[in-house]
């Protein structure tokens, strides 16, 4: 995780220890910054010449938004990417961000039913617990949390609110240097709204008591703009102790300072208290007793966030933008497997500033981007055996420490076109990381102090109209979790290397086919080892596999697609305390993720969707002893669209299939029956 803006005057904060951040003193300092980096953009800057031929700068994303329908076309990047809109999400039954994620392809979900613990997915043969093992962003914020008590790298995107998103750009592999840690199976970049003039507001209900309203206002004048949402959920959840209630609200405020710039201050604030059910026993599971369960916990939480940044055009060829935000966040956590109770606290300031020149090297077209991020974060972590996850009762702490950590990161990008058909990208990333552990059980005081390259190379040829093929490899790196990177100055980050090779192809402005093959290895895995049982760099696995997508429309409003993955992930050299798994399956990695729909939605009208999910079988656990089995999930939908007003019935799981996204070898946490939503959309 790191974050850190900068600009043409380096921002870089070096410490943000020991107390918590005001508020007035934050932004103060961040409006400082601008006016320091708008003059000095202004005495660089030719007064001469306005060009209407301005190339446009990237975003502080990878892409240009990738467009359903394709009438703009993909954006020139040598990667595997997907896109979802902020029009495909309205037309969704997305109760969380999780529900984003089940969308794209070649990943499949595992939920927690738990509202503020960030639920596990399958990526590109990677099991991700909690989503760790990708790197999760919002706009342009990391968002994995390092030396979490749930998860080294933990990203809470529950704490986004689904409406508010303008759409989730998912980058496959490692081919970006804009992204950091945790980004073994790629990158999920989650983009807000900020603009437009509506009112919206969406109310639903549904199955076991649910109640969901989500209001929305956006304006757009000469130089003022602003966006702004508020959202309330509450329900009782399909199993015995599973109620929940929560709420978010989002607010942009944004002014354009003159033709050439921008400023955005951001509010976010998200709370939820939820209850959990616990695991069900073999027996149960056979019996169909599948709703009535003792508690297993709960948990609440609260996010706070605040954010100013700021682009500006320096000339026709270049830009700067700069960003920096803060945040904290209470997080607890009851659960009754262990029997404890775990507990996050954090204060995280982070800063960023990139710079993107656009212009003719020798008489070819070159992009250059450069940045700096910073992000620090001051972080309690603790854990406590409880008596039952019914009373809560403290009987001793089994985890105590104060985390101090700072990192700072350096990347480039440069495109190169040597032909106009051929485009070359050549990035890096150096990390710097910095911290300081104090373990309130021991008393013993630890530093932790590492530095990452990772270059990452790709070309993409376009030998006619229509057709990209591309190429990339990238390298990346895991440092130790937890307490071990403090704790045990032995242990080394383990080393990441992946390729990627694939195809896009629009033989017709209606249809898109798409084809990649990938690969990557990791080696310096923590493992511990057999005969020492100490913790050793020698874990070695490798995921490989092949993914392809088409889609059609084959009529206006009318789409059909089909995409699907085959995984291979090996434990290639993995032979630890808990048994030689060399050569096995990576457990909890579905072999085949395959996902086909049909949706027509006119603007006007009677409308809908159906859509199938197939998760493939899978081993349970290391030692491959244990299958799972495979399983089909239907969806549906009716939309009626009238000028202001749509009425959308979401039919979920239509056949009613019992099936558990998540198991243990004897225990069993069942996914939800056949349920239903009902949510009402009024724009004024």
């Amino acid at each position: 995780m790191r974050k850190y803006t900068n600009g043409p005057t380096m921002f870089v904060k070096n410490t943000v220890k020991g107390h918590k951040m005001k508020w007035n003193s934050l932004l103060a300092l961040l409006i400082g910054i601008i006016f320091i980096s708008t003059a000095h953009a202004q005495s660089n800057e030719s007064p001469k010449e306005k060009s209407p031929e301005i190339l446009k700068i990237p975003d502080i994303v990878v892409t240009d938004r990738l467009v359903k329908g394709f009438e703009e076309k993909l954006h020139e990047q040598p990667a595997t990417i997907h896109s979802i809109s902020a029009e495909e999400i309205e037309k969704m039954d997305v109760k969380r961000t999780l529900d984003l994620i089940r969308r794209i392809p070649g990943v499949t979900a595992e939920d927690y039913n738990q509202q503020g613990v960030a639920a596990a997915y399958s990526f590109r043969g990677f099991r991700l617990g909690h989503g760790i093992g990708a790197a999760s962003y919002l706009d342009g914020i990391p968002y994995n949390e390092i030396n979490h008590v749930d998860g080294d790298g933990y990203p809470d995107y529950n704490t986004i609110l689904p409406e508010s998103i303008e759409r989730l750009e998912v980058i496959k592999g490692l081919s970006s240097p804009l992204y950091g840690g945790y980004a073994q199976a790629g990158v999920l970049h989650y983009i807000t709204k900020d603009r437009g003039n509506f009112n919206k507001l969406k109310l639903s209900t549904g199955s076991w008591n649910y109640y969901r309203g989500v209001a929305e206002i956006a304006r757009e004048y000469d130089r003022f703009f602003t966006y702004n949402a508020v959202s309330t959920e509450q329900g009782d959840g399909y199993r015995d102790h599973s109620e929940f209630n929560g709420g978010n609200i989002f607010s942009r405020f944004g002014y354009k300072l003159n033709g050439d710039s921008s400023v955005r201050l951001t509010l976010h604030s998200y709370k939820t208290t939820w209850n959990a059910p616990g695991s069900l026993s073999q027996a149960d599971w056979d019996a169909g007793n599948l709703k009535k369960q003792v508690t297993d916990g709960g948990g609440n939480k609260e996010k706070n966030m605040v954010s100013l940044d700021y682009r500006r055009k320096l000339n026709k060829f270049s830009e700067i933008s700069l960003l920096a935000y803060f945040y904290d966040s209470d997080f607890t956590r009851w659960t009754g497997s262990s029997n404890e109770e775990r507990h996050d606290e954090r204060n995280t300031f982070g800063s960023r500033a990139m710079y993107n020149l656009s212009s003719d090297l020798a008489g070819f077209k070159n992009d250059l981007l450069l940045g700096v991020d910073y992000e620090s974060i001051d972080s309690q972590a603790h854990k406590w055996n409880i008596q039952s996850p019914d009373n809560r009762v403290r009987v001793s702490e089994k985890l105590s420490g104060d985390f101090d950590y700072q990192n700072i990161a350096l990347y480039f990008q440069e495109d190169f076109w040597p032909a106009s058909f051929i485009k070359l990208m050549l990035g890096g990333r150096y990390e710097i990381y910095d911290g300081d552990l104090k373990n309130n059980l021991t008393g013993s005081e630890n530093s932790y102090s590492e530095k990452v390259f990772n270059p990452k190379g790709g070309i993409l040829v376009t030998p006619f109209e229509g057709l990209d093929l591309y190429g990339n490899i990238g390298t990346g790196f895991v440092l130790p979790s937890g307490f071990k990177k403090f704790e045990n100055a032995q242990l080394d980050p383990s080393e990441i290397i992946s390729y990627d090779l694939g195809a896009r192809f629009l033989p017709i402005a209606e249809v898109l086919l798409q084809l990649s093959l990938f690969r990557t290895d990791t080696k310096d895995e923590v493992i511990t080892d057999p005969i020492t049982l100490e913790e050793t760099n020698a874990g070695e696995t490798r995921r490989q596999g092949i993914e392809a997508a088409t889609e059609w429309y084959a009529m206006p409003d009318l789409l059909v697609y089909v995409n699907g993955a085959y995984q291979d992930a090996e434990y290639v050299d993995y032979n630890t305390s808990s048994g030689n798994f060399s050569g096995n399956d990576i457990n909890r990695v579905p072999e085949w993720i395959v996902k086909a729909g049909l949706e027509y939605f006119p603007k006007l009208g009677l409308g809908g969707s159906f859509t199938g999910k197939y998760t493939g079988e899978r081993w349970n656990d290391s030692a491959n002893t244990i299958r799972e089995d495979d399983f089909w999930v239907f969806d549906a939908s009716i939309r009626y669209a009238m000028q202001k007003v749509t009425f959308t019935l979401f039919l979920n799981n239509i056949f009613d299939k019992k099936y558990a996204e998540m198991r243990s070898a004897n225990t069993y946490k069942p996914a939800d029956p056949f349920n239903v939503t009902l949510s009402c959309s009024l724009e004024f």
